[in-house]
């Protein structure tokens, strides 16, 4: 993240999703993205800045009634980040996000679709610190 601001990140992301439809979870195909093209992406979305900037972000959600579900973020100070909406209006009322729960990601490791984006993107994930057992060098 050091070559890029977060807000040029999200763009990227953003952009990146905009040519990503064949990323939609089959229950999502079929969404209505007139107003928001990004609706349907919010996981891999959420997923691949959360993994990009790790420790800035929680991952919530919003169930609905038919059983799908909606991930954003929050930054430290608890404010939203909604991938699919940033930076205009917000999908979701703001009751909506006051009702959500804190949810992790299915895996500790970016999914698929998240690693597709971030290709599309052209972000790599911060290389983890590598430990060694006993070796001093």
């Amino acid at each position: 993240m050091k070559d890029h601001t977060l807000s040029q990140i999200i763009a990227q992301l953003q952009a990146a999703a905009e040519q990503s439809s064949d990323l939609l979870h089959k229950n999502y195909r079929d969404t209505d993205r007139s107003e928001f093209v990004l609706n349907g992406l919010c996981y891999p979305l959420a997923e691949a800045l959360s993994h990009l900037c790790p420790g800035l972000f929680t991952s919530w959600r919003i169930p609905w009634e038919d059983g799908s579900t909606h991930w954003f973020l929050r930054d430290q100070a608890g404010a939203v980040l909604d991938l699919v909406s940033h930076p205009g209006p917000l999908l979701c009322a703001p009751e909506d996000y006051a009702a959500a729960t804190r949810a992790r990601f299915l895996s500790h490791t970016p999914s698929r679709r998240a690693r597709t984006l971030l290709e599309r993107a052209g972000l790599t994930l911060p290389t983890p610190a590598h430990r060694t057992k006993g070796r001093h060098p």
